[in-house]
């Protein structure tokens, strides 16, 4: 016999043969017997499909960056909000830098909850004007990564 997964034939003389320690997972396999001389006595049996059922992986927003962050207490784009980062569930970085390319901001821990509200690592406010932003998110069940970069406005007043 020659059981057949969708890798290398794994050769035996044995009825049935094992997998074991699969993960999680669907998989396909058949056994082909054919006759050791020259004749071409080949036959094959049907794929069997077996395996466990894998969850669903849940799906990924799409990511929208505002261009605009207004500290001003007035409630609308008081912090930098990345519509879709929370879907991202492995990593989600982000760096503000300014015009210089220095870096003003930097957070491994993006959480919309706790927004940059145009403040640098230290908690003092900056002047306003163009950032320019670093965005990283990664989702380990899609095995999604997405790298955004762009800028936003700082306009406290």
């Amino acid at each position: 016999y020659i059981w057949e997964d969708y890798g290398a034939p794994q050769l035996d003389t044995f009825v049935t043969v094992e997998y074991p320690n699969l993960p999680p997972g669907q998989y396909s396999i058949r056994v082909r017997t054919h006759n050791p001389t020259r004749l071409q006595d080949t036959a094959y049996s049907n794929w069997i499909e077996f395996g466990e059922p894998v969850p669903p992986i849940p799906p990924i927003d799409t990511v929208i960056v505002p261009n605009v962050v207004t500290p001003n207490g007035d409630g609308v784009n008081d912090g930098f909000r990345i519509q879709g980062a929370m879907s991202y569930t492995s990593g989600r970085y982000l760096m503000i830098m300014n015009r210089f390319g220095q870096v003003v901001y930097e957070n491994s821990a993006y959480d919309n909850a706790n927004p940059w509200k145009g403040e640098d690592n230290r908690g003092n406010k900056l002047a306003d004007g163009v950032y320019f932003y670093i965005l990283r998110l990664d989702d380990n069940p899609n095995s999604a990564h997405l790298e955004l970069t762009g800028n936003v406005t700082l306009l406290s007043n």
